[in-house]
């Protein structure tokens, strides 16, 4: 159906994109725009270049607009037809991801390794959270607050989570390992001009010492570059009070690492 396989030179980008239009980016339901939105501008002017790189005939059909309904960001667009149904065959959702149905496409299961890699990493730019390095209730330092959310609307609860279950699968088959808890938010959500109410779904990375560093050094988090310096900067201040012995550890934390 398409002329692209993933021995393609540009294969790294256009897994890197699709992924993000999974997450902060998305095709229009008229298919008339692919987009991506960032509160980053570097994010944006780099997801612009790489776009350009890979369809140079798309120089003059795009756009990034500066606004932002809730809170300030970039849209970078692209009004392409041939970009746009490009990424629809390859399964990006078309619509408002809020409140269609839509999940992973099936063949991505079955791609490489670093296919699988590649995608996630554009789709965890827009989603995953940065971990935080503190204390629990008992003082023992650990990471935390490492996960990944979507918000969605409340009447179609059961197949966003069917979504996330996926997302867990994928993870899973790159060596990054889920608690297999999803929470549920309503107080994150709001009531849409729509009518509809949505509320925010989260899965959660585990935070096992060994885990944290492991998905650092896999993703590079392509377009989030502030995100994953913040992440950095979270691993740098719980490697040194590991190593420093400022701190107590929990008793998993002192596992060894297993390998992957």
């Amino acid at each position: 159906m398409l002329p692209f396989t993933e021995n393609h030179k540009d294969a790294e980008i256009i897994f890197n994109i699709l992924g993000t239009l999974f997450g902060d980016g998305g095709i229009d339901c008229r298919f008339n725009t692919v987009a991506f939105i960032s509160a980053d501008k570097r994010d944006i002017d780099l997801w612009h270049s790489d776009l350009l790189k890979i369809f140079p005939f798309a120089q003059g059909k795009t756009q990034i607009v500066e606004g932002g309904e809730y809170g300030h960001s970039y849209n970078i667009r692209c009004y392409d037809r041939a970009v746009i149904r490009f990424f629809a065959a390859l399964g990006a959702p078309v619509g408002d991801k809020v409140t269609i149905v839509y999940n992973l496409p099936k063949w991505i299961f079955s791609a490489t390794g670093e296919s699988r890699m590649n995608f996630l990493d554009g789709y965890l730019a827009s989603e995953v959270s940065v971990p935080r390095w503190r204390p629990d209730s008992l003082g023992n330092y650990r990471f935390t607050g490492f996960s990944i959310g979507i918000s969605k609307v409340l009447s179609l609860e059961n197949e966003h989570i069917d979504f996330l279950r996926c997302v867990e699968e994928l993870l899973h088959s790159v060596g990054i390992a889920t608690t297999g808890n999803i929470h549920k938010n309503l107080s994150a959500g709001r009531l849409r001009k729509d009518g509809a109410q949505t509320t925010s779904y989260r899965i959660f990375i585990r935070t096992i010492f060994h885990r944290v560093l492991f998905f650092d050094e896999k993703f590079e988090l392509h377009y989030a570059q502030g995100k994953k310096k913040r992440t950095q900067e979270v691993i740098v201040q719980g490697k040194k009070e590991r190593l420093g012995g400022q701190v107590q550890l929990v008793k998993e934390d002192k596992e060894c690492v297993p390998s992957q």
